[in-house]
């Protein structure tokens, strides 16, 4: 099953890859962006994420598709983020969103589903 996983988030992550590139080709023919940001007193949601990670790339295509801006985390590569991540949220599992709600209160959503959600509301 393990190996069934890292193919699929491979997978993903290469596919990730080339919309990278496809978007690169249209903005050099003068494809324009246009980005919205949070409201400019929350400060940026933190998503902490491994690469090849399905769920992480779902999510990473729909913050591309919707033009939100969060901070990512790779909590493979750097040992501080997995610390912060386990001691911040109480486990180590990714997806992982990390953010702070106007009344200064911390916030660790795991589900996927629950991260889009929370992420297109903290944008409108």
């Amino acid at each position: 099953m393990k190996v069934v996983r890292t193919i699929v988030g491979l997978a993903a992550l290469s596919y990730e890859k080339l919309e990278d590139l496809w978007e690169q080709k249209n903005h050099q023919q003068g494809t324009t962006r246009v980005n919205r940001y949070l409201k400019p007193k929350a400060p940026k949601p933190v998503l902490y994420q491994i690469p090849a990670c399905f769920a992480c790339s779902r999510i990473r295509r729909t913050l591309k598709s919707k033009n939100l801006s969060v901070e990512f985390k790779d909590a493979s590569r750097f040992e501080s983020y997995r610390n912060e991540l386990v001691r911040g949220g109480g486990k180590l599992d990714v997806p992982c969103l990390n953010y702070i709600d106007e009344q200064g209160k911390t916030h660790w959503v795991y589900e996927p589903k629950a991260i889009i959600e929370k992420l297109q509301k903290l944008a409108a």
